[in-house]
């Protein structure tokens, strides 16, 4: 049985065999106020709105993937290529996207592109670029998800990587240096490293694989159709999955285009929403920047969720767009805390203290760490001034770590002004519940954790 976790490993937040792709722009979300004023108070009658220009900026890095192994007290061990794999990408393609995260949780997305399972080069990294589409300037978050079962779907359970902090984005500015490492579990596949997932098959399983069921319909879709597949899919109601699918080859039609899907199942599965999504921006994968649908009644409303029990359920047609967007993939989550002195206040730390540094480290951190590696080697890190820190008993921090993963949280304070942490005699705290700082984070927030600076053994 395939679980919809990854081997157990919890790592969280693109297709084998796909053609190459130009870097493609989602503007599906591109926020422009194209309205005429029409009030007619007799103040305002002359003025008419005129729509702003949008914000077009291109953003560059380089997105990295780098394998890792978990033991059975859950502690990591990163391992190269050469050690695994070998030359060998088992995986499929790499999609990347810059959001915004509304008031009510809601994700809205300014621009996507995906690294294609073919042109992956898992040493060295790929250079990737994203145009964003803002209606004034602002900022964004970037993360990028790696299609781990080569099913072309980017689903919940997929390894998530995440850009440290937000990228403030400034008509005519471009923006470069934004790299994203993201950490994938290694499994020794019959002991060779062999391939992973169903490697995207007309019909797909994430669940049992068995098929005694079966649920068909029809696939409408409402916009002006530009080409493409789009798939029908069961989620639970988290929004997680998919857990079962079938893809649908779609034909042009007046008001869109239209298609039929076939998902085999289990018996007596559950309660299931039935969603759909079509390949909106054309990248060959369905992704959570695509255009999302449901399973409509006649009436064209939304009819979840749907039971699962010994009959096959014909009938089911999905409407696209309809519902509330794509699956829950949320990428970041909050991670906050106080850090105190031990009964003292930071006064108490020596004099030439430059800063203090809290910080959310992807790897089990070194003695000597310099401040670049530390930055390099971050997630997020929140910098104490003396002028914060002077006369305080507490310190309040709060930091972006990647949800459904594990981070190593620590906080050093710099002396010496060497720009080198974490040194013999500098104090330190780690959080977590081991001496190593880590911590298993989840998709939403974690409040209250405590670090206390101690000075470290000469």
């Amino acid at each position: 049985m395939r679980s919809l976790v990854l081997m157990s490993l919890c790592v969280g937040a693109l297709l084998v065999g796909c053609g190459d792709k130009d870097v493609t722009t989602d503007t599906a979300d591109l926020d422009t106020d194209d309205t005429t004023d029409t009030d007619t108070d007799d103040t305002d009658t002359d003025d008419t709105m005129v729509p702003e220009e949008p914000v077009q900026v291109l953003i560059e890095g380089v997105v990295r993937v780098q394998l890792y192994t978990e033991d059975e007290d859950g502690e990591r061990t990163y391992i190269s290529w050469g050690d695994s794999y070998g030359s060998t990408y088992p995986f499929g393609s790499i999609f990347l996207t810059s959001y915004t995260e509304g008031k009510s949780g809601d994700i809205d997305y300014y621009g996507s592109t995906i690294v294609a399972a073919a042109d992956v080069t898992p040493d060295t990294g790929n250079e990737y670029a994203i145009t964003i589409n803002l209606s004034e300037d602002g900022t964004v978050s970037l993360y990028a998800a790696v299609d781990y079962w080569g099913d072309n779907i980017i689903g919940t359970d997929e390894p998530i990587g995440v850009y440290p902090g937000e990228v403030e984005i400034i008509e005519g500015e471009d923006v470069e240096g934004l790299d994203i490492t993201i950490l994938v579990p290694y499994y020794d596949f019959d002991g060779k490293g062999g391939d992973v997932g169903s490697k995207g098959g007309d019909i797909g399983s994430k669940g049992s694989g068995c098929d005694d069921v079966s649920i068909t319909g029809d696939i409408d879709l409402t916009r002006d159709f530009s080409g493409g597949r789009a798939v029908g899919m069961l989620v639970d109601n988290a929004g997680n999955g998919p857990y079962d699918w079938g893809w649908s080859d779609l034909t042009a039609t007046k008001s869109g285009a239209t298609g039929t899907y076939a998902i085999s199942t289990c018996e007596d599965y559950g309660t299931f929403q039935l969603r759909g999504a079509w390949d909106s921006n054309g990248n060959e994968l369905i992704d959570p920047a695509d255009l999302w649908g449901s399973y409509a009644n006649s009436d064209g409303v939304d009819a979840n969720p749907i039971a699962i029990g010994s009959n096959n359920l014909p009938g089911y047609d999905i409407l696209i767009p309809l519902g509330s967007g794509g699956l829950s993939v949320i990428p970041y989550s909050r991670l906050s805390g106080t850090l105190d002195v031990g009964g003292g206040t930071f006064d108490d730390l020596p004099e030439d203290t430059s800063a203090v540094y809290v910080v959310a480290l992807k790897y089990r951190p070194t003695t000597g760490i310099s401040l670049a590696t530390l930055y390099e080697q971050a997630y997020d890190v929140q910098v104490f001034e003396p002028d914060d820190f002077s006369g305080q008993s507490i310190l309040d921090w709060s930091l972006s770590v990647p949800s459904n993963s594990i981070i190593y949280l620590w906080a050093y304070a710099d002396s010496n002004n060497i720009e080198t942490v974490n040194e013999s005699g500098e104090f330190l705290a780690s959080g977590g519940d081991d001496d190593n700082g880590k911590i298993v984070t989840s998709s939403g927030l974690s409040e209250g954790n405590h670090m206390t600076l101690g000075q470290a053994p000469d």
